[in-house]
């Protein structure tokens, strides 16, 4: 299942100094279904990321989420990101910012014919084998119209992390 939310709220300072963290509902907004809950793997390293479970007792997991930050024009931008067992990102959620007013209806915005927010739908199916970059630096990403700085701090920080995920998961034979 692929979930997309453009939905945001704004950190009070001393949380954003501290870092951001997710609440449960944002968890399950991006990787839904996760019965045995959610564990945060590496809370004070250099990376945390959650594994989702699909049983109750905690054996099987179902995914991965981790937080890609980036810096916008006014703001870094944190963004939940869900991927599934073979690395293809199935949730996308803009979790804060302090964007100029408009970010988020431009992150909501769903174009003709289409019935998810179309920029941060083109995320989802994405793996590392693709190229995760802006279509003027040789991806397949469109950018916002009037935020490209914004969406290029996404897209950036999207493909940074999905990339340092992998590494973490691949020494650790998960």
């Amino acid at each position: 299942m692929n979930k997309i939310s453009g939905e945001t709220y704004e950190i009070p300072e001393e949380e954003e100094e501290a870092g951001v963290m997710p609440a449960d509902e944002d968890l399950e907004a991006v990787l839904p279904d996760m019965i045995g809950e959610y564990e945060l793997q590496d809370e004070d390293g250099e990376f945390p990321y959650w594994i989702g479970f699909v049983d109750f007792m905690q054996s099987e997991p179902g995914g991965y989420i981790f937080i890609a930050s980036g810096e916008g024009s006014e703001s870094t931008i944190a963004t939940l990101i869900a991927v599934d067992l073979e690395g293809s990102i199935v949730g996308v959620k803009i979790l804060s910012h302090k964007e100029t007013n408009g970010l988020d209806e431009k992150l909501d915005e769903i174009r003709d014919g289409e019935s998810e927010p179309w920029f941060l739908h083109q995320f989802i199916g994405k793996t590392t084998s693709d190229t995760i970059a802006l279509t003027e630096d040789g991806g397949t990403i469109e950018a916002m119209t009037e935020a490209a700085k914004t969406s290029k701090a996404i897209t950036v920080s999207i493909d940074s992390g999905l990339k340092k995920l992998m590494e973490i998961l691949e020494s650790s034979g998960q």
